[in-house]
């Protein structure tokens, strides 16, 4: 079916433009209160010069104690990793791969301009299933019964790094299939 097919392309965009880009032209912060400040200034030129719905009506902040901030500064934080893979100087360093979230150091800057495009691939997305996510809402008890299916689990890389993931193995995937 067409919509799915839609639905396909935009994950795989999405997915596709997680590692961000370097680009030409790019903007840069010193501080993450400056960096906040730009993309709020990038959000709203864009919301003023195009059709796209930048209120993120469809992300349930309210039921876990968030804000547009909150979604701001998560990019912002993402944007940052790149940065800091290998910084032995300051004791940042990882061999693992992928990179170490941290503040910049004084000769680093945060590339706002990739926040703002990795931000932007999320937006298109929540916009291409809205639908999915407005009726009935997408609320934390919408997906409660869902997320009790999934064997869920955090732990800490030895980067000292957040990592999720799923124990497919013990994930109720009968029930997963009766959900559908």
């Amino acid at each position: 079916n067409l919509d799915n097919e839609n639905a396909c392309n935009s994950d795989i965009s999405v997915v596709q433009g997680a590692d961000g880009k370097e680009m030409k032209g790019d903007s840069y912060a010193t501080e993450v209160d400056e960096a906040l400040k730009m993309l709020h200034i990038m959000v709203k030129d864009s919301a003023a010069t195009s059709d796209e719905d930048w209120s993120f009506s469809t992300t349930p902040l309210n039921d876990f104690g968030k804000t547009i901030d909150d979604i701001l500064l998560a990019f912002i934080r993402w944007s940052m990793v790149d940065n800091y893979h290998d910084n032995p100087e300051d004791g940042n360093s990882c061999t693992l791969i992928g990179g170490i979230n941290h503040p910049p150091s004084e000769t680093e800057k945060i590339n706002v301009s990739k926040a703002f495009r990795r931000l932007t691939a999320y937006q298109h997305w929540m916009q291409s299933v809205s639908p999915d996510l407005q009726d009935p809402p997408l609320t934390f008890q919408s997906i409660k019964s869902t997320l009790s299916i999934f064997s869920l689990h955090i732990s800490h890389d030895e980067c000292e790094r957040l990592v999720w993931f799923v124990n497919l193995g013990k994930t109720d995937l009968a029930n997963l299939k009766s959900q559908s």
